[in-house]
Order: structure tokens, then C-alpha cells, then sequence
């Protein structure tokens, strides 16, 4: 065995060691905000009936607590120090269980802090909790709803997300006030999923076939009526579906270029001539035409083309 197949597989071993797949005996608050309430319960009956995580998405995960001790020790080194690290919630209600990051003070308020790693691309997207709260993706949503069940159960006014871009190392920072509405809408989910455990029911499917069938439950332990769509085409080509797993490998190299793009446009306009390191700038204004036209008058020339564009979406059915 060669030295590189040896690291290879020793590193493989470990990842697969962290890999976990278990009913979880009370409520997260990182999970509560799932748009699928009928997921929340599979995971407190029939965790175990989970596909487990891929050893790229374990390897994501383990990537994650990396940034995060990262970004607590830097702080910690710049004077700003998380207190009560990992402390727990005490036994409530509503069966919810978590562990905060810690918490930040800051001109005499406290403040819940949460460390999360995005790519380059999700980064660029997140400048406000409303951005959290209504992005596309449900995850990121998640984490709005993680934060205001935290600051309800920590009882401090407000959190604060640390957001780490892992394609340039950067750290953005958005400040959350407590949404009570929301945070009583979670309690009310967490009582809802406790009341389904207890009778041994479940809830209704949701009406969302690609959110199920990213499930780790899906064609295991739940059997949503997903259709594929009318006239579906079934693809065998081995070669295309070669191009869709490299596609899918490098959807990551893809963003990231698309975050880096974005950047140095931003901070490039303007430069005409410019030398940066081994790279050389070469910028040129055009010339934009416009033909300001009344609403009035584009309406009168308005046409529909049902077939005017095609949009693709591809999303891996497995999670």
C-alpha cells in the first residue's frame, strides 16, 4: 500500500466512524424549523430507518466543527470571547433539547451566538436575518428558526450568526432580534410532534416531491404518493449520466468561482489597467443604449411565447 492510499484510507475510516444514524429521543431545536412536521416525528420513532450520511456529507459536517473551533479561537484571540460554550437548555416542556455556541456580550446585552459555515455563493446571498429566514433553501431556513427557539430558551433578547465563507475564509455578521411569533409557532410544532409520539400517528404528507426525495426517510420509513410528472423521460445513456455525477462533483469549484467573480467585479470597476500579482487587469467602459419607452406603450406590444425558454433543474434523488 502506497503512502497516498494509506492516508486515503485511514482518513476514509475515520469519517466513516463519525457516521450516525439514530432516533432522537426529544425535540432539536436545530431541526424544528423542517418544513416537513412529519419528518420531525420519523426522527424521534424511526431514526434508525434514516439513510445514513455520505462520507462527503459526513466530511462536510466534520469540516464544520473545524470552522467553528477556528472562529471561536480567533475571536477569543481579538478580545471577543463566547461564554457558556455548549451549554445545554434545562428540562422544559416541549421536550426541546440543543446546545448553543455560547454567548456574546456586547454594551451590556447578551446575545446567542451561532457559527455556521456557508459556501462562497450562499455567503454572498446572506446579508440580514431576513435573508435566513426567507431563503430559498430550506436548511438555511432552519437556522432562523434554530436561532429564535435558542433565544426564547436562553432568555436573552437577541442573537448574532457568525457566518464563515469557506471559499475565502471570510466572517459576515448578522444580528437577530427575537421573533416571538416564530418562536411560539416552533413550541407549538415541538407539542404537536410530541403529541403524534405519544399516540403513535403521523403526520399528513407534504405536498413538495423534491423535498422528499432529498429525505433521508424517503422509500424507507415514509412512502409520499411523489409523482415524477406526466410523459417523464427515463435516461439510461451511461455517458450522460457520467457528465451529471461530474456535474454534481463540481457544483462546489462552480460556486465558488461564481462567489470570486462577483467579488472582483465589485471591487474592480472602474480599473482600466492593473497589476496584481501574477495577474494582469485590463478593464474598458461601453457604451449602453437605451430606449426609454412608456409602460403604456410596451404593453401595446406585448407577446407570450409559452415555449420562449427553457430552464433546467437537476437535483440528486438520494440524499
Amino acid at each position: 500500500m502506497s503512502l497516498a492510499e494509506k492516508i486515503r484510507e485511514k482518513w476514509s475510516e475515520r469519517i466513516r466512524s463519525k457516521i450516525r444514524t439514530d432516533a432522537h429521543p426529544t425535540n432539536r431545536a436545530s431541526m424544528l424549523g423542517d418544513v416537513c412536521l412529519r419528518r420531525l416525528v420519523l426522527w424521534r420513532t424511526s431514526g434508525h430507518l434514516a439513510a445514513p450520511p455520505s462520507e462527503t456529507l459526513q466530511s462536510i459536517f466534520e469540516l464544520g466543527n473545524m470552522v467553528e473551533a477556528s472562529v471561536r479561537r480567533t475571536l477569543s484571540e481579538v478580545g471577543i470571547e463566547l461564554i457558556e460554550s455548549q451549554r445545554g437548555f434545562p428540562a422544559n416542556a416541549y421536550g426541546i433539547t440543543g446546545h448553543i455556541d455560547g454567548i456574546v456580550e456586547h454594551d451590556g446585552r447578551r446575545y446567542v451566538a451561532e457559527i455556521k459555515s456557508l459556501n462562497g455563493t450562499d455567503w454572498q446571498r446572506i446579508d440580514t436575518a431576513a435573508d435566513i429566514q426567507h431563503a430559498v433553501k430550506s436548511w438555511l431556513r432552519k437556522w432562523y428558526g434554530q436561532m429564535q427557539v435558542y433565544i426564547l430558551l436562553s432568555d436573552v433578547p437577541a442573537g448574532v450568526f457568525l457566518l464563515f465563507n469557506k471559499a475565502t475564509g471570510e466572517l459576515k455578521v448578522v444580528e437577530v432580534e427575537a421573533d416571538y411569533d416564530e418562536g411560539q409557532r416552533l413550541l407549538d410544532r415541538a407539542e404537536a410532534v410530541n403529541g403524534h409520539v405519544k399516540a403513535g400517528t403521523l403526520p399528513a404528507f407534504i405536498q413538495d416531491a423534491a423535498e422528499c426525495r432529498r429525505c433521508a426517510f424517503f422509500g424507507r420509513a415514509c412512502d409520499p404518493p411523489v409523482e415524477h410528472g406526466e410523459g417523464a423521460v427515463l435516461i439510461t445513456d451511461p455517458a450522460l449520466i457520467e457528465v451529471l455525477e461530474e456535474w454534481g462533483e463540481t457544483a462546489d469549484a462552480a460556486e465558488r468561482h461564481e462567489a470570486a467573480d462577483k467579488r472582483l467585479k465589485e471591487a474592480l470597476r472602474g480599473v482600466e489597467q492593473g497589476l496584481a500579482g501574477e495577474w494582469v487587469i485590463t478593464g474598458r467602459w461601453m457604451p449602453f443604449t437605451r430606449y426609454p419607452v412608456p409602460p403604456e406603450v410596451r404593453a401595446q406590444y406585448k407577446t407570450v411565447d409559452p415555449k420562449g425558454a427553457f430552464r433546467l433543474s437537476i437535483e440528486r434523488v438520494t440524499p
